[in-house]
């Protein structure tokens, strides 16, 4: 297994910026939600399919009163298969904290990572993205190697021991040993589908959507909501309260 990995501050990322902050009273705790909070958006400049960024983003979110101390986001992910996809589709999953985020999945097209950005992607690949909590630029890679179409493989993104290393988890195996250092060690777990064309598919399913908390250890989701919702022809479907789905209206 190898990663290419850059690390520049400030380059290329952007999120998208939706900090409509609300308040909601969870079994009984008045505690800050973000209804339409945040995607971490790791992918949409270079290519001209690019230049008018995402066409459509939806997220699903855990919202319960322990919503911002979790330190991992763990899913089996639906792998798609890229016969409807003509630019670009993510899916991925993501712990946020205010302007930051850890972000983990895969991508189909082309990326937003510098240094990758003119590269299609044929095949899905795995990638990781990195936001400080001031909303700085961290780093990102595309690990090298396609992952299997047309099945669901594990997705987990974590800081489990608190030391501020997050890293990415493929199917159980750590991809990324030494970890991603960041200024944060705990967030608000999500995930979420972003395509940039029409014609791209904003299929996403994310089953058995786990967060990981000290002294809980991981667990799965148990109050699902849709987060970001700015796609006109696909919506947030629950499957359950740790499932969920983008589906075609």
């Amino acid at each position: 297994m190898s990663v290419s990995t850059v690390n520049s501050r400030g380059a290329g990322g952007r999120l998208a910026g939706l900090f409509l902050v609300g308040f909601a009273t969870v079994a009984g705790l008045a505690i800050a939600v973000a209804p339409s909070s945040v995607i971490p958006q790791a992918h949409a400049v270079g290519p001209t399919c690019l230049n008018g960024g995402d066409y459509g983003a939806l997220s699903m979110e855990q919202v319960d009163g322990y919503t911002f101390d979790s330190r991992g986001t763990r899913s089996h992910v639906a792998v798609i298969k890229p016969d409807n996809v003509h630019c670009q589709h993510v899916s991925s999953t993501y712990v946020w904290n205010g302007s930051g985020s850890f972000e983990f999945g895969y991508l189909i097209g082309y990326s937003n990572c510098p240094g990758f950005q003119g590269h299609y992607y044929v095949h899905p690949h795995r990638f990781w993205w990195a936001m400080y909590s001031t909303g700085a630029f961290r780093g990102c890679g595309v690990f090298s190697g396609s992952v299997p179409e047309g099945t669901y493989q594990t997705f987990r993104g974590s800081d489990e021991n608190g030391n501020y290393y997050w890293g990415a988890w493929y199917n159980g195996t750590n991809l990324q040993p030494s970890g991603v250092k960041l200024d944060f060690n705990q967030g608000m777990n999500g995930a979420g589908m972003e395509r940039a064309l029409s014609s791209d598919s904003g299929y996403s399913r994310f089953n058995q959507l786990s967060e990981y908390h000290d002294g809980n250890g991981w667990s799965y989701f148990d109050d699902l909501r849709v987060g970001v919702n700015r796609d006109p022809s696909y919506h947030f479907h629950e499957v359950n309260v740790h499932s969920g789905e983008t589906v075609h209206d």
